[in-house]
């Protein structure tokens, strides 16, 4: 696991804490009761507090709607 994927695992975990820390990589919006506005925008404040980034919505806000979608987000910003 590398530092990004751990460090949004952190993140997750905050937003989410009734899921186990192993499930949260395979969540989504759809199939997870608990993924609400206000889960999503505690993910959002808390992953641009820990990787000091801004999140854009982008274009095809469902890119957003999942754990691993979010992961190639915080990647792709990070390398520009």
């Amino acid at each position: 696991m590398n530092d990004l994927y751990k460090r949004l695992v952190r993140c997750f975990a905050a937003a989410f804490p009734d899921v186990d820390e192993e499930a949260l990589p395979t969540l989504q919006a759809s199939g997870t009761e608990t993924w609400d506005s206000v889960a999503i925008a505690t993910v959002f404040a808390l992953v641009q507090e820990e990787f000091g980034i801004e999140i854009d919505m982008p274009e095809k806000v469902e890119d957003l709607e999942s754990f691993n979608g979010v992961y190639q987000y915080i990647a792709s910003r990070l390398r520009q």
